[in-house]
């Protein structure tokens, strides 16, 4: 029976007449507006009558509300009125897609001919909207992408390319109009980079303008039109061209003071880099040097009168110089032969001034001479220079090189310059732009969350307002699904599949569910799956699967370069034994749960890839150039989280973030693709091995992968050194490469990378990560105490004179459980809705049926409570247990100190208070101070160490010290008594006062300083030694009377019951003690002498009196377990990497090289063997990937990008072991330390600073409620 198809009021397509109401409505809006401003109306009317605003749903690219009911298919494609209200006056309607996304356009005739009725404008309105156009355009910008990495692609796809993009941009044309109006071609914004890119295509094809590189490439823009394609990438540039508007004033700022740093460098530093050490003219030299270095017109005339007799003698007869001259002085000094060769930069630079760089002997320093360091682009010579050395110190690239020259030519006293403009500029400016970047993400976040909220508010408004006949209506059509499921139930039919008149079409997915997943299993095999549910889904089974994991990974870490055959036996034969432990588990699953229920579980389905891989892996075991698949293996450790919260918690974050992240990605993607193809274009040609001395850099433009790896490079933050080689082989289109350089650094790192770390600090909370779960029991602790309870229990059962053993393993609530499910006894395993009663776990078909009488919390955690129950099938799997008997611990689980609004209301009013107690308890901080550990003493005021005495003065000591001294107490009962007060009392008032605590720090400060005077040169200065002495000694004695005074004003209790005053006692006692130990001659012995640089921490004690320093010191300590945990799941991740390095790259590293320990070519030296027979030196690069440990010192280098391009050299040389690595034979090798960079150092290094940043905060937080 054929649907009847109500027609939906609220889509009409376009008529002649809908055009005229149109137009009417703009008329009366005139007549309306005219009449306002020759005030005919009154205000009140005004208001009236106020215009809204558009509808956001409703916008361009948005799909269409489900508030409007079912579109008809018949409309797609088809002009629409508009069904925004706010465009009831506006020429315009809408043609809708098949996906139910909206497009607006202008009744108004395109090109001043095709009107909305038009043939061929309604055929262009309907290919613009079909999907197949915008995948037709999508796969051409990527396949166009493509060719453009290629150095000479062929010239024809230039022509194909433009063919298509002017087809896509006339069908534009004939369906929006060209400018004049709304909603046409080139009032959309991304559409001038259409036209832009067309036009100087069509200019380079039919216009010769000669050298077209430069205007070609302009092509890659190309690429920019994905973002345009995409309505998600749209937003997101928004967003990003928003962050840029806000930077606004941050940019202002930093070029300001980038441009005084530069002032104040040119003034002080100009030309001071071209000081170089340059060598003596000797008084004596051979006739070939003095004819390589003088002009013949300088030549004394006895040469010419000896000329016969001194050739007889040979080129080393020695002559006299004579006199010279100016211009045989500036040739000499000019000379780069005679420069003293550098360490730092080609040639060595030095000063005149105190503290300088010396010169050799021989030599001897001259300014003025020769180039600037690095191709004479580092230099302070003019302002625009200058500004570049400044904003390389700013960023901190390669600044140790131009800080090493400045001390060298004007001395140490020039540091100064640097900690200002590192402070200033790198600590400060750069870190305000992450600040404003994550200010405005949170304020695009929190604008669309609040324009989220008001949609829900509006849509369940919406849904209220829904009448009585239309919910009569559902209810109606609800009744004859079951009445017609239960009628082919009666009629014996083996599945519900019924036809009715749905008012939706049965989707592929319910059809492959009606198929596959409603098969009748015969008894026997239920009893089978019930066996194996009870076996593979038993604690202690999961607690085996995660030995064999950790087991598994601990193999795989074993594996080491150089091993013998019996580990290599051994480490085989546990990779099958694992493989096929894993295979079973996989396996028993799928038996126990049903092939549904085990692929709704996300790690289920995880743990099927990577099983799978294992197996292939077997099976091509002996294939060569395989192996990278054993890598996948070492993926399984990520199961460890489904009993490691830290870790679980970690692995959301980040797949929130990628989930956040994704467009974001896209989009620096597209970034790094366009500056890649920019510098190939402009600059690849330029690169050649004459230009660079014979030999080309590793960096270079002359192909799309170096290319990539370079703007890689400069995300990375290194820029300045691949620009040099940029500049210098450029010559005069240097600037080219100046400008893309800093655009790639000031887009690419300072606001996408500070974005993508806005991003990640916003997924997560410090308080979070540091929780480590713990408080509650997961299947882990579960199996352990079953373990613990099984030799009891055959104990138990050999004698019978021993009582049987309690199962004393808490109750387990599974974190993902709703709260209705919690408290009837619900929970998940492994899918599975299980309930327990009567000491049975069983499977549950009906959740609701169930009540919290019916059943006890199940002490068995779930693997997945992220599922959805339905689709059972009606086997009951039924876990017997003997009776649970009393549980230890606590009689609640609380989790992260809190309880549930929804479980205390269930609970008696004294088991609330109880409750409440220990969430109080839980969730208290204790305070370094140490206090409330007793429980007796109040908490510290946030400004002091102490509190205000009261009249009487507090306890001296703690109650067991009065019980071993009864001399000590009972105070108030001695005769001296008022006395000791009096005295108790007059010491809290000097320690009290405001003088005092200045006096302490004061000396701090100067004890301090005296510290830093001591250097090695004070053995030759007896006076300065002997002050410094008498200094030391009293300083400790002014410390030691200040703990004095705070014993007797404070008591020993509150003052060993603070942790800063423990500092304060430790920093005293070790001056005490070298103070004795110097009095006793035995300052010389090696042990006091350790003491003695403990003097080192006396500048701490001045923290304890700001209460600044202090608020960072706390966040520190308190984040130290929150950093312990990111660290332990930061491991875990680089030990991926770790056991891959080792996989590609053990043994491989290995290199023959010369006595100078230069690496020989591969082509005179292949392998080993012959390295030893040229008497050549085979050795080991000092940072390799033999075994894991190593591996991690290496992933370190590379994770902080220091030393990092040595690593990544030798990897992409690497041969095979034993052979001579050759240059760039493995340089897809690049991808690994990439991929590792992204996730080891990108993600899980920015969350140590997400987790110190959350502690910060919390820790001024509560100073501020304090």
């Amino acid at each position: 029976m054929e649907k009847e198809i109500t027609p939906n009021r609220n889509f009409r397509p376009l008529t002649n007449d809908s055009v005229k109401e149109i137009q009417r409505l703009i008329d009366e809006k005139k007549e309306y507006l005219r009449k306002i401003k020759e005030g005919e109306i009154d205000e009140d009317e005004i208001e009236k009558h106020d215009i809204e605003d558009p509808d956001p749903k409703l916008s361009v690219g948005c799909v269409l509300p489900d508030n409007l009911g079912e579109f008809p298919d018949d409309y797609v494609g088809r002009p629409l009125e508009d069904i925004d209200p706010y465009y009831a006056d506006k020429e315009t309607f809408i043609v809708i897609a098949k996906d139910r996304s909206i497009f607006r356009f202008s009744t108004t005739s395109a090109c001043y001919i095709f009107t909305p009725f038009h043939p061929i404008r309604r055929l262009a309105l309907y290919t613009l909207v079909h999907s197949l156009f915008s995948t037709l355009v999508m796969l051409t910008i990527l396949v166009n992408c493509v060719f453009m990495t290629m150095k000479n692609p062929p010239e024809i796809t230039e022509y194909i390319f433009t063919g298509i993009y002017t087809f896509e941009m006339t069908v534009k044309l004939l369906a929006r109009g060209f400018v004049l109006t709304h909603f046409s071609y080139l009032r959309d914004p991304w559409n001038w980079l259409d036209f832009g890119v067309i036009g100087l295509a069509y200019i380079t094809i039919f216009v010769d303008l000669g050298n077209l590189s430069a205007l070609r490439t302009f092509r890659v823009l190309r690429a920019l039109k994905t973002i345009s394609v995409v309505p998600g990438l749209k937003t997101l540039v928004s967003a990003l061209i928003q962050s840029v508007i806000n930077l606004r004033d941050v940019l202002i700022l930093t070029v300001f003071a980038l441009c005084v740093f530069a002032l104040v460098a040119l003034q002080i530093y100009m030309g001071q880099l071209r000081q170089k050490c340059i060598r003596n003219i000797p008084e004596f030299m051979n006739i070939s040097e003095y004819l390589s270095f003088w002009p013949n017109s300088t030549l004394p005339d006895e040469y010419w009168d000896n000329y016969t007799s001194w050739a007889g003698l040979g080129e080393d007869f020695l002559v006299t110089v004579p006199n010279i001259t100016d211009q045989m002085w500036f040739l000499w000094n000019n000379n780069t032969e005679n420069f003293q060769i550098g360490d730092i930069s080609e040639y060595k630079v030095c000063g005149n001034s105190s503290g300088g760089g010396i010169c050799a002997e021989g030599f001897r320093c001259l300014p003025g001479f020769g180039p600037n360091p690095n191709y004479g682009y580092t230099n302070f010579d003019s302002f625009g220079w200058a500004a570049l050395a400044s904003f390389r110190l700013i960023v901190q690239d390669y600044w140790e090189n131009l800080y090493q020259l400045i001390m060298a030519v004007a001395g140490p006293v020039h540091i100064m310059f640097f900690i200002v403009v590192i402070f200033l500029g790198s600590f400060y400016l750069v870190n305000l732009i992450l600040a404003v970047v994550a200010m405005s993400y949170e304020d695009a976040s929190s604008e669309t969350a609040e324009e989220e909220a008001e949609a829900a508010a509006k849509a369940a408004a919406e849904a209220e307002a829904e009448t009585a006949s239309e919910a009569q209506k559902s209810l109606e059509r609800a009744s004859k699904k079951t009445a017609s499921a239960a009628g082919d139930i009666e009629k014996g039919a083996g599945a519900l599949d019924y036809d009715s008149d749905d008012d939706e079409e049965e989707t592929i997915a319910q059809k492959l569910d009606r198929i596959f997943c409603s098969w009748s299993c015969p008894p026997v095999w239920d009893k089978f799956a019930n066996l194996c549910f009870l076996f593979i889904c038993d604690p202690v089974m999961e607690l085996f699967i995660t030995l064999c994991i950790v087991l598994n990974t601990l193999f795989m870490a074993m594996d080491y370069h150089g091993k013998s055959e019996h580990m290599t036996y051994v480490l085989q034969q546990g990779n099958y034994a694992f493989t096929g432990i894993f295979a079973g588990e996989m396996v028993l699953k799928m038996i126990a749960l049903g092939l549904k229920q085990y692929f709704t579980v996300g790690w289920n389905i995880f743990d099927s890839i990577i099983v799978t891989l294992s197996l292939v892996e077997l099976g091509l075991e002996g294939v060569k150039g395989l192996s990278v698949l054993r890598s996948f293996r070492l993926l399984r450790v990520f199961k460890l989280a489904k009993s490691w919260p830290t870790l679980n918690l970690l692995i959301s974050i980040i797949g929130n973030s990628l989930g956040a992240l994704g467009n974001l990605t896209f989009i620096l993607g597209i970034v790094v693709y366009i500056f890649a193809v920019i510098g190939m274009q402009l600059f690849g040609q330029y690169y050649t091995a004459e230009a660079f001395g014979g030999t080309l850099p590793r960096w270079h433009f002359q192909d799309f992968f170096h290319g990539f790896m370079i703007i890689f490079r400069v995300l990375c933050g290194e820029w300045v050194e691949t620009m040099w080689d940029c500049m210098h082989c450029a010559g005069s289109a240097y600037p080219a490469c100046l400008i893309m350089f800093l655009l790639t650094m000031v887009i690419g790192n300072l606001v996408i990378l500070n974005l993508f770390l806005a991003l990640l600090l916003s997924s997560f909370s410090g308080d979070n990560i540091g929780e480590s779960g713990s408080d509650e029991p997961n299947n882990l602790q579960i199996a352990i105490d079953k373990i613990k309870w099984f030799p009891k229990f055959l104990l138990s059962l050999c004698f019978p004179c021993i009582p049987t053993p309690k199962k004393n393993w808490p109750p387990y609530t599974d974190q993902g459980e709703e709260e209705g499910e919690e408290e009837r006894g619900i929970h998940m395993i492994d899918g599975q809705a299980v309930i327990m009663q009567n000491g049975s776990v069983s499977k549950l078909e009906d959740p609701d049926k169930w009540s919290a009488s019916n059943g006890v919390v199940v002490p068995i955690a779930g693997f997945d409570s992220e599922l959805d129950i339905t689709g059972m099938s009606p086997s009951q799997k039924k876990l017997n247990y003997d009776e649970m008997g009393e549980t230890k611990g606590s009689k609640y689980s609380l989790s992260s100190g809190s309880v549930t609004s929804g479980s205390l209301e269930t609970l008696s009013e004294k088991e609330k208070g109880t409750l409440e107690a220990e969430s109080t308890k839980s969730q208290s901080v204790t305070t370094l101070s140490g206090e409330g550990k007793d429980g007796e003493e109040d908490e510290e005021a946030p400004t002091k160490c102490w509190e205000d005495l009261d009249e009487n003065a507090p306890e001296c000591l703690c109650e067991p010290c009065y019980k071993k001294i009864p001399f000590c107490a009972n105070v108030d009962e001695k005769s001296w008594a008022p006395t000791w007060n009096a005295i108790r009392a007059r010491a809290h008032w000097i320690i009290e006062h405001k003088w005092f605590e200045t006096f302490i720090i004061a000396m701090i400060m100067f004890s301090s300083l005296a510290l830093a005077i001591e250097d090695r040169h004070i053995r030759q200065r007896p006076t300065l030694k002997k002050i410094l002495e008498y200094a030391d000694l009293y300083f400790t004695v002014i410390f030691f009377l200040e703990m004095l005074f705070k014993w007797l004003g404070y008591g020993y209790k509150k003052y060993f019951t603070n942790a800063w005053c423990w500092l304060d006692f430790i920093i005293v006692m070790v001056s005490l003690v070298s103070l004795v130990a110097k009095i006793m001659g035995m300052e010389n012995v090696s042990a006091f002498k350790s003491l003695r640089t403990l003097r080192a921490l006396r500048p701490l004690r001045a923290i304890s009196r700001a209460e600044g320093m202090r608020v960072v010191v706390n966040a520190l300590i308190c984040a130290i377990p929150s950093i312990g945990n990111v660290l332990l799941v930061c491991l875990i991740f680089w030990l991926i990497f770790a056991i891959m390095g080792v996989q590609l790259f053990g043994g491989k590293y290995y290199k023959c090289v010369d006595d100078e320990g230069t690496k020989v070519n591969a082509s005179y030296v292949r392998d080993e063997f012959e390295c030893a027979q040229k008497n050549l030196s085979w050795i080991n690069a000092p940072i390799n990937f033999d075994h894991v440990g190593q591996a991690y010192l290496s992933l370190f280098q590379v994770a902080t990008f220091k030393g990092w391009m040595d690593i990544m050299y030798d990897a992409i040389d690497s041969t095979e072991v034993g052979l001579q690595p050759e240059y760039e034979v493995n340089l897809f090798m690049y991808l690994y330390f990439v991929l590792f960079i992204i996730f080891g150092s990108f993600f899980t290094l920015n969350l140590f600073i997400g987790v110190i940043i959350e502690n910060f905060n919390a820790q001024k937080k509560k100073i501020s409620i304090c």
